[in-house]
């Protein structure tokens, strides 16, 4: 099954994720603004560690996952037209967006169908409530 975004959709659903440094290292000339390079610990230790306008946090964590942290909090890798430049190669957690039960769309079914305005309310709901729960460190598990 494939997902179909709203003709309108601005990405919203696509954030900041980890990538693998395979990935990074493929895709990481797609990137327009000057990357800046800073260690996890770094930046866990000094919030003053921000993305200005004009370039991107890049972190690696001890794993090898890259992070990639622009002034929007947007994925690094949509282009001006929220479209993924990456597209046919993008993360498995990007290929299950909006199929999977843990990661829906507010706007639009898994099917492709436009949800009610109900149901977007409903939807946009428990996508707060798991975000309020990963914020408190109570990451939703994904069944």
């Amino acid at each position: 099954m494939t997902f179909k975004c709203k003709p309108d959709c601005k990405a919203e659903c696509c954030g900041i994720i980890g990538f693998s440094t395979e990935f990074a290292d493929k895709h990481e000339h797609l990137i327009k603004k000057p990357i800046k390079e800073v260690s996890v610990k770094a930046f866990m230790e000094r919030s003053s560690i921000l993305p200005d306008g004009d370039s991107i946090l890049k972190l690696v964590d001890t794993a090898g996952v890259v992070f990639y942290i622009p002034p929007e909090l947007k994925c690094v890798f949509l282009d001006e037209n929220f479209k993924c430049m990456a597209y046919d190669d993008r993360p498995q957690i990007c290929r299950l967006y909006g199929i999977h039960s843990d990661l829906l769309c507010p706007y639009m079914k898994p099917n492709g169908n436009p949800r009610s305005p109900g149901d977007q309310r409903r939807t946009q709901r428990k996508i707060n409530r798991d975000v309020d729960l990963a914020m408190k460190g109570k990451v939703p598990h994904i069944r």
